[in-house]
């Protein structure tokens, strides 16, 4: 359910970057929409991966296939975080410029 909701803001981000509205409050929204969805996924894994250790049914392979995903999902969290947090900056000094023009 958070990798669909995390897909469809992905979609709407890059609808706006189609659009040319890339700098706008509803662009830094959906980015925080998918680090928000990041870190429930990665919540979701830890959670099932440390059930699966409890029960001792985690395979090597599984474990491998979990931490990969573990790890792509960091740096998507992180990612989308540098790029949400540059975005309000940018789009600070974009309203301070039209203030002085």
């Amino acid at each position: 359910m958070p990798f669909s909701y995390a897909l469809y803001q992905a979609l709407k981000l890059l609808n706006y970057l189609i659009n040319n509205h890339v700098f706008s409050k509803t662009a830094v929204h959906s980015l925080g929409m998918i680090k928000h969805c990041a870190g429930s996924i990665i919540i979701i894994y830890v959670i099932g991966m440390l059930f699966l250790v409890m029960q001792n049914a985690l395979h090597p392979g599984v474990a491998l296939i979990g931490l990969a995903i573990l790890f792509l999902t960091i740096v998507i969290l992180l990612f989308s975080a540098v790029l949400q947090d540059l975005l309000k900056k940018v789009m600070s000094f974009k309203s301070e410029n039209e203030l002085f023009i």
